[in-house]
Order: structure tokens, then C-alpha cells, then sequence
């Protein structure tokens, strides 16, 4: 089976592909770093071929939950308020309703959490620092005090070490499928019945 394959950001994928060009889209792990995801996913939708597919997996908000947690407790203690250091992400929920106004049907989701154990708060945070998912919300605090960050750390081995000492990190992956439906042809419908 011969097949060419082509790279594009959601925000240029209008200009990449022509309009009815492409078979099938695949997106792994970068939906949940875009603007409007409704406007990629019609964008997506348009230059899939009548009956092409869309594949997706991207980060749920289970995400990282227990970094969020902790992080939000020491905030709020040592500094008197919160600020979002995980950018927000999507609710499994909401999928079908997302892929359904972006135009496709016969579609699919399904979740999968992965837990991933560091020794440290402090080594989780390096992680994901190298994965490229720091935080990237424009109206975010840029600096943390480093009390806040022991502080922090010290609440997720506090409230989330299991029993072999360390500390658990969910990625909540959501699969998603989209069917960009058949196109018919314009023109009057006849339905004929027949008597027995």
C-alpha cells in the first residue's frame, strides 16, 4: 500500500491541505496545547475526504491531578491565593459534543489513565519540563516563591505517596474518532412504497 503523509499545525492546516484532499487525520498528544479547538477540529473536518477519519488522542483533565492539587494547597497557604500552573484541559464528556459541531458523525470516545511514579514532586515536575508540557496560559503567575515549590512537594508525597514511597502522576489519555459524513448529492427525494 503506497500512501503519502504530510505534517501540519492545526492553525495552518487550511493553508497544508485543499479542501476534500485528505483520507485520514491523525492528531497524538497535541490537541490540548490549541486555542479553539473547535475551530481545528472544523478546519480538520474540511479537508478530510467525504467518509476520511479523524484519530485523535490527547491529555483529559484527570491530568496531573495530584500536582494540581498539591499545588493549589501550598499556593493557597504560603502565598493567599491560586494560579494555574497546568493548563486547563478537556473533559471526556464533552468530546462527542466537540467532534459533533465540528461536523463529524459515528463518533468515538474512550479514556485511558496511565499512572507514572516519581520518587519526588521535584522529579515530576522535571519530566514534564523535558516532555515540553510546561505551563502555557498567557495569565499565569510567572514566578513561585521557592518556599511554595517544598511546600508543594511536600504535599504530594503527603497525599498521594503509595505504599512503595512514591508518588503517582496520572495522564488521563482521551481517544477520539470522527467520521466526516458521506456527502449526497443535491436534488428531490422520492421514496416509493408498495403495498402487499
Amino acid at each position: 500500500i503506497a500512501f503519502e503523509s504530510k505534517v501540519a499545525g492545526f492553525e495552518e492546516i487550511g493553508d497544508a491541505f485543499e479542501p476534500n484532499s485528505i483520507d485520514v487525520a491523525m492528531s497524538c498528544l497535541s490537541l490540548h496545547w490549541t486555542n479553539d479547538l473547535v475551530s481545528a477540529l472544523k478546519s480538520i473536518n474540511q479537508v478530510l475526504r467525504p467518509d476520511g477519519v479523524f484519530l485523535a488522542a490527547m491529555f483529559g483533565n484527570d491530568t496531573l491531578f495530584e500536582l494540581r492539587t498539591a499545588l493549589a494547597a501550598a499556593e493557597q497557604e504560603r502565598e493567599g491565593g491560586l494560579s494555574p500552573h497546568i493548563s486547563p484541559m478537556i473533559q471526556p464528556a464533552d468530546c462527542c459534543s466537540l467532534l459533533s459541531q465540528a461536523g463529524f458523525s459515528l463518533t468515538t470516545v474512550d479514556t485511558l489513565n496511565i499512572e507514572v511514579e516519581f520518587s519526588d514532586a521535584f522529579k515530576c515536575m522535571q519530566h514534564l519540563s523535558l516532555m515540553g508540557e510546561s505551563n502555557g496560559l498567557i495569565n499565569r503567575r510567572r514566578t513561585m516563591k521557592r518556599e511554595t515549590f517544598v511546600a508543594a512537594a511536600s504535599a504530594y508525597q503527603g497525599l498521594f505517596e503509595n505504599k512503595d514511597g512514591y508518588i503517582p502522576a496520572t495522564f488521563q489519555i482521551i481517544f477520539m474518532i470522527g467520521w466526516k459524513p458521506e456527502t449526497k448529492p443535491a436534488g428531490d427525494t422520492i421514496i416509493t412504497t408498495t403495498q402487499a
